[in-house]
C-alpha cells in the first residue's frame, strides 16, 4: 500500500462525488413547460470520505452447506424446562425440522415429560405436525393440504409405553 497523500490515484477510490439534481429557480416570469428536465442542473456537493474496503476475507459458502443450516444438519437448544431440536430440511429420514420437549418442575427426566411437539416438512404423507401430551396420553397429528383423502388431523390415545 502506498500512503503518499500527494498521489491522488491512491486516495481517489475513497472519495465519492454523488450527483444530486436540483431544480433551478426561474429568472423571469413563470413559464410552464411539459418537459420538466430542462429546468434541472446537476449540483455536485463537497467530497466526503467513504468507508474503506474491508480487510477480512470474503466468506464462501457452498449451496449445499447453506441448505444444511446447522453443522451436521441439526442443532439442540436447551432451556430450563424445555429442549428444542432443529434440523435442516431433508437431513432427517422422517422429515422432522423441529422438535420441542417441555418438562415439568425443571427436571429433564422422561417421566417428567409434559409435551412433545414435532414439526415436519416435505413428507410423503403431508404430515406437518405431531403433538403428544402426557396428561391423558393424547396424540394429535395434523396434515397439510393436498392429501387424496382430505384428512386434516387425527386425535387419539397413545398406548402405554409408546410415549417417548
Amino acid at each position: 500500500m502506498n500512503y503518499n497523500l500527494d498521489n491522488n490515484e491512491c486516495w481517489a477510490p475513497l472519495l465519492k462525488e454523488p450527483e444530486i439534481r436540483r431544480k433551478q429557480a426561474p429568472a423571469g416570469p413563470i413559464q410552464f413547460s411539459l418537459d420538466e428536465d430542462e429546468d434541472e442542473e446537476i449540483h455536485k456537493p463537497e467530497m466526503y470520505l467513504d468507508m474503506p474496503v474491508s480487510w477480512t476475507e470474503e466468506m464462501s459458502i457452498t449451496p449445499q452447506e447453506y441448505k444444511m443450516k446447522y453443522p451436521g444438519g441439526a442443532k439442540t437448544f436447551e432451556y430450563r424446562d424445555a429442549m428444542v431440536e432443529r434440523a435442516a430440511p431433508y437431513s432427517q429420514p422422517d422429515g422432522m425440522v423441529q422438535k420441542v420437549l417441555q418438562f415439568r418442575e425443571g427436571s429433564r427426566k422422561a417421566s417428567n415429560l409434559r409435551l412433545m411437539d414435532e414439526r415436519f416438512d416435505k413428507r410423503e404423507d403431508l404430515m406437518v405436525r405431531r403433538k403428544f401430551k402426557s396428561d391423558g396420553r393424547i396424540m394429535h397429528e395434523y396434515f397439510g393440504k393436498g392429501r387424496p383423502d382430505s384428512l386434516k388431523g387425527i386425535r387419539g390415545a397413545v398406548m402405554p409405553g409408546t410415549f417417548r
